[in-house]
């Protein structure tokens, strides 16, 4: 549907943003490596990252985990945050499944 295809291309724009105000690639958010239009689609192509922060979490059992843990990915979090709010931008979907984990 064309309103898909167009938030995909506000999202493509923004990542595009976000890697070019990191030249030393140093910023804690993901990057965009390319995109391209398949049968009407827009694909986006990441840099592979190795589990979201659900996932690891449901694999830990849902125990939670402890407090230093707990406040590196708090830290790296903030830190990613501060980044967006520096360019302006505001996270509309922040949740465990979009933390991704290297």
């Amino acid at each position: 549907q064309k309103k898909y295809y167009y938030q995909a291309a506000v999202e493509a724009k923004l990542l595009l943003v976000l890697k070019e105000n990191d030249g030393q690639n140093v910023e804690r958010v993901v990057k965009l490596l390319d995109y391209f239009v398949w049968r009407n689609h827009l694909c986006l192509v990441f840099e592979l990252y190795q589990i979201n922060l659900y996932e690891f979490i449901k694999m830990y059992d849902y125990q939670g985990f402890d407090y230093g843990l707990i406040r590196r990915f708090a830290i790296q979090l903030l830190s990613a945050l501060r980044y967006l709010k520096k360019l302006g931008i505001i996270h509309c979907d922040l949740k465990p499944e979009n933390i991704l984990m290297k």
